[in-house]
């Protein structure tokens, strides 16, 4: 008798992939949380049934992953639910992309190097306020480095954003494709003025730096909200970090509040580095779900 539903199953299977009929996260979750508390079932009594592991569950249910279809299939055997009338993502039953390797790899290499590129960023944070508050003999000394310095912050941070392109290339964003293109090229342009400005003499400081705030600020808002319409893939990280990307773009643009928007842009870097490796993380756990075939996604 298992074994007959066993080959039912496969054949629902089978007839269910060929169609397009797709159901996407959180909409799957929030089906499978209805369809589990109209039957009363704990989390806990759900996994007894299907035997999938709880927190594969709870992720399932709030939205943060898309199992594959033999997945869901046993959740909504477990719920007496017909499978065949469920919208599924597809995308989950493919083989991971040819170039998914050589992009996980570099969105690696972004984090560690974004990690380079957060303490110079620091270290060229005190350097730009010496110049201003400093006497004579410290622009002196800054002045031996400086260029250095700034040409260190932009080779880094074109690594640490690209970073972000790369998965927007994984993950389609064109919020997040174009938003991390420019704010590479916003950054050399500002930073090269600081060189210049700083060694010439010939543009104002201060006039650069407003010019600074108000176009990285236009940049970063549009990458804020890329990065918030990841939220149904990577959670509330997501969600946290577009936002905090959002404000500080906006404080930004006001160049009055520019100063103290620096201190939620401190946070929001910290999460852009927090999201790149959960995001690298996330693709290792999908190739290695991809080789075991066998073993339910995300357990």
């Amino acid at each position: 008798m298992d074994f007959g539903r066993f080959l039912l199953g496969k054949s629902q299977l089978a007839m269910v992939k060929p169609n397009l009929i797709m159901m996407k996260q959180p909409e799957l979750g929030h089906k499978i949380l209805e369809l589990r508390k109209a039957k009363g079932f704990t989390q806990e009594e759900l996994v007894e049934r299907c035997n999938i592991n709880v927190r594969t569950i709870q992720r399932i249910e709030a939205g943060e992953v898309t199992p594959r279809s033999y997945t869901i299939k046993s959740i909504m055997d477990a719920l007496e639910y017909d499978f065949s009338s469920l919208v599924i993502e597809k995308e989950e039953d493919k083989a991971p992309n040819e170039e998914a390797p050589r992009e996980r790899r570099f969105i690696k290499v972004a984090f560690f190097v974004g990690i380079v590129y957060f303490m110079l960023a620091l270290i060229e944070g005190i350097v730009d306020l010496l110049p201003v508050i400093g006497e004579p003999e410290d622009q002196l000394m800054v002045g031996d480095w400086y260029a250095l310095i700034k040409v260190s912050v932009i080779a880094t941070y074109a690594v640490f954003m690209l970073g972000f392109y790369r998965i927007s290339l994984l993950h389609p964003n064109t919020l997040v494709m174009l938003s991390s293109i420019l704010l590479i090229a916003g950054t050399t342009l500002t930073l090269s003025g600081d060189i210049y400005s700083f060694y010439t003499g010939n543009i104002d400081f201060i006039y650069i730096q407003v010019l600074k705030a108000i176009l990285l600020g236009g940049f970063y808002v549009t990458f804020g909200i890329g990065i918030w319409r990841y939220q149904s893939q990577f959670g509330s990280l997501a969600s946290a970090a577009g936002v905090l990307g959002i404000i500080s773009g906006v404080a930004f643009l006001t160049v009055i509040f520019a100063v103290p928007g620096l201190i939620v842009f401190t946070v929001f870097e910290i999460l852009q580095l927090v999201f790149l490796f959960k995001v690298y993380k996330y693709k290792e756990k999908e190739k290695q779900d991809w080789q075991s075939k066998g073993l339910p996604a995300f357990g």
